[in-house]
């Protein structure tokens, strides 16, 4: 997919699966993530095969770098969808009510974060 500028843009995938140091470099004040892998990959066996193998590793490096991400954001929702592998998109919705749920019971934690947001007194620009 290439956006406005022409720039062609991908999945970050085991770059940035949780990207939130590049959402606090375009400028966000607060950031809430939701870390989908934090349930870890539960419909996954012991690997059989080279192949079964490497897929693990991959797995094993997304998590060491979401949880170095983690640390930046100011509210991670966790949703539990560890049983769900990543090529079922015929259970989008099943994905969305977990989701959901998952918001639902962060709601008291977003609505403090927004509230100590807006009763932060506003920065003030100086040039030196």
């Amino acid at each position: 997919m290439r956006d406005a500028d022409g720039r062609l843009l991908v999945d970050g995938g085991l770059v940035a699966n949780i990207p939130i140091s590049y959402t606090r470099a375009l400028g966000a004040d607060v950031v809430i993530a939701v870390d989908v892998g934090a349930d870890g990959a539960r419909f996954m066996d012991h690997p059989r095969t080279a192949l079964g193998v490497l897929t693990q590793v991959f797995v094993a490096v997304e998590r060491v770098v979401s949880n170095q991400e983690r640390a930046n954001a100011d509210l991670i929702i966790t949703p539990k969808v560890g049983h769900i592998r990543w090529d079922e998109t015929r259970r989008g919705a099943e994905l969305l009510k977990i989701g959901y749920g998952a918001a639902l019971e962060s709601i008291d934690e977003i609505r403090n974060l927004v509230a100590r947001y807006r009763a932060k007194p506003a920065m003030s620009a100086s040039l030196v």
